[in-house]
């Protein structure tokens, strides 16, 4: 059982496992709304003291920088949150998917493996993540896998000089071959 890599391997639908890429999305979302807060408060703080004159309307207005700057700035943010918060989400999708993609793809192999089919390989894209994970549970599978073939060739061997043994050993004879035969090597 080995780690396959094939780039020709592509997933139908970029939200795999909806819980989790939301909840990346949304943090990632949110680190920029957070910074972009964080950034203008420290701006209004540093102009807090400032005095700006400005015309408008016709008239000569003297206010604080800080005031002056606010509506300016909030309508500023506000585009900065709406076009880098949206550029993030695309990429945090983008980056979950690479995360949840082979996620699922192996739980589906693990549900395969788990359920008796021993030859059960684990695919992954050139470019996903959990490579290293799922090499892990190709060796795992490759040792289970020699390992019941081994105990499937002792029972037949067993099975053959039957006769020979005790009706117990018999009987447990049995109980083996009927939990081996349900595993595929």
């Amino acid at each position: 059982m080995s780690v396959k890599t094939d780039p020709k391997i592509q997933r139908k639908i970029l939200i795999v496992d909806h819980d989790f890429q939301k909840k990346f999305i949304f943090q990632f979302w949110a680190f920029v709304a957070c910074g972009t807060v964080l950034s203008g408060f420290i701006i209004y703080l540093m102009c807090g003291r400032s005095m700006t004159t400005v015309f408008q309307d016709s008239r000569l207005k003297i206010m604080s920088t800080a005031d002056f700057i606010l509506p300016s700035f909030l309508l500023s943010s506000l585009v900065v949150v709406l076009v880098v918060g949206t550029a993030t989400a695309f990429f945090a999708l983008f980056v979950s998917h690479r995360i949840a993609g082979p996620a699922y793809r192996m739980v589906q192999d693990l549900s395969k493996f788990t359920s008796g089919d021993l030859r059960q390989d684990f695919h992954l894209r050139t470019k996903d993540e959990l490579k290293s994970l799922a090499q892990g549970l190709s060796d795992m599978g490759k040792k289970i896998r020699a390992d019941v073939a081994v105990l499937k060739n002792e029972v037949d061997h067993l099975d053959k000089i039957e006769k020979g043994l005790p009706p117990q050993a018999v009987e447990r004879l049995r109980s083996m071959k009927k939990i081996l035969g349900q595993y595929r090597v």
